[in-house]
């Protein structure tokens, strides 16, 4: 089985979780939607970006086990280099 490499992984699994549409969505459940002036900001970017790479990483690794059992590739956990030495 052949594993993305670490880089062609995040750039898969940024756009799997779908986390910005996630995100806009608790803008509006707590009322409180950013203007575009303020969303373009690099530092608000950036949490963005960080708060997906939370969800795939806590997705994957609890869900590690049943990918391991389903023969799935598409987890950080597995992709890792010692992972792969241990499988």
């Amino acid at each position: 089985m052949r594993y993305p490499s670490i880089g062609q992984y995040k750039s898969i699994r940024i756009k799997l979780v779908a986390g910005y549409p996630v995100i806009d969505l608790k803008e509006l459940g707590v009322d409180l939607i950013f203007s575009a002036e303020v969303a373009a900001y690099p530092f608000v970017q950036r949490l963005r970006y960080m708060s997906t790479d939370i969800t795939y990483l806590c997705n994957d690794l609890f869900s590690v086990e049943k990918e391991l059992y389903r023969n799935e590739v598409i987890n950080i956990i597995l992709a890792t280099p010692a992972t792969l030495a241990r499988l």
